[in-house]
C-alpha cells in the first residue's frame, strides 16, 4: 500500500514539473502586449540587432550556423549598420539572459547552459560587434518585454523598427509581434537574419507580410 501510494506521488510530481515547466516555456515565448504608440509623433528609426551572442553563434555551443553562413549574416550586418549610420538610425543591442533559477536550471539540463545567468557567452558575437548606440537585457523572446527597452523607444521617438538577429522563427518574429501589438512599424532584413529552420522561417516571413510587415534584402532600399 506504502509502495503504491509512493508511486502515485511520484506519477503526481513528475506531472506538475512537466505542466510546469510547459507554462513557463509558453510565457517565455509569447509575445507581449503594451500601450499602443502614435505613429505620427514617432518619425524615427531604430535597427535592433536580437540576441546575437556567442552563446548561440560559437560552435563550441553546437551553433545550428555553418560558419559560411554566419560569415554570410556578418557581412550583410556590415552593409546594414554602413547604411543605418548615414541615414541617423540608432543601432540598438538586445541581449537574452534567462532569468531565475528554475529557469535556468532547465537551460543547464536541456540547453548546455546557453544565455543562463553564468554563462560566459552572453556578450555580443565580436563578429555581430558594431558598436551599438544602447544596449537592453531581456529575459523573454520578445524584446519588449524590457520595460527599459520600451523607455527608450519613447524618449527617442521611434517608430519604425528594422529587426536582425536570431533566431528568426522564435526572438526575432516574436519582438516584430511585440512590435505590431503597440503600434510599431517593423521590417526584417532578410540577409541579417539567422533561423535554424529554413522552410519555417520562408513562412514566417510570409505570414508577417500579411501583417504589414516588410522584409528587404542588402543593399537597402528606402524604407516606405
Amino acid at each position: 500500500m506504502i509502495i503504491a501510494l509512493a508511486g502515485v506521488l511520484v506519477v503526481l510530481a513528475i506531472a506538475l514539473w512537466f505542466v510546469f515547466t510547459i507554462r513557463a516555456l509558453r510565457r517565455l515565448q509569447a509575445p507581449t502586449q503594451g500601450a499602443p504608440i502614435t505613429l505620427a509623433t514617432r518619425p524615427n528609426t531604430a535597427l535592433v540587432l536580437v540576441d546575437f551572442q556567442r552563446d548561440f553563434l560559437e560552435e563550441a555551443h553546437n551553433s545550428p550556423w555553418s560558419s559560411d553562413e554566419v560569415k554570410r549574416a556578418a557581412a550583410s550586418l556590415r552593409q546594414l549598420t554602413t547604411f543605418a549610420r548615414a541615414q541617423g538610425w540608432t543601432i540598438i543591442n538586445v541581449r537574452h539572459v534567462y532569468k531565475g533559477w528554475y529557469t535556468n536550471r532547465m537551460v543547464h539540463l536541456l540547453g548546455d547552459g546557453c544565455g543562463a545567468e553564468d554563462s560566459t557567452g552572453l556578450d555580443v558575437d565580436p563578429r555581430f560587434d558594431v558598436g551599438a548606440d544602447a544596449e537592453f537585457i531581456k529575459h523573454r523572446s520578445d524584446a519588449f518585454s524590457s520595460s527599459a527597452f520600451n523607455q527608450y523607444l519613447e524618449d527617442r521617438s521611434i517608430g519604425t523598427l528594422v529587426l536582425a538577429g536570431l533566431d528568426g522563427n522564435l526572438c526575432v518574429k516574436n519582438t516584430a509581434q511585440g512590435g505590431l501589438n503597440r503600434g510599431y512599424r517593423i521590417y526584417f532584413c532578410e540577409e541579417a537574419v539567422l533561423a535554424r529552420n529554413a522552410n519555417e522561417w520562408w513562412e514566417t516571413r510570409r505570414r508577417y507580410k500579411k501583417k504589414g510587415v516588410k522584409a528587404f534584402s542588402v543593399p537597402v532600399p528606402e524604407l516606405a
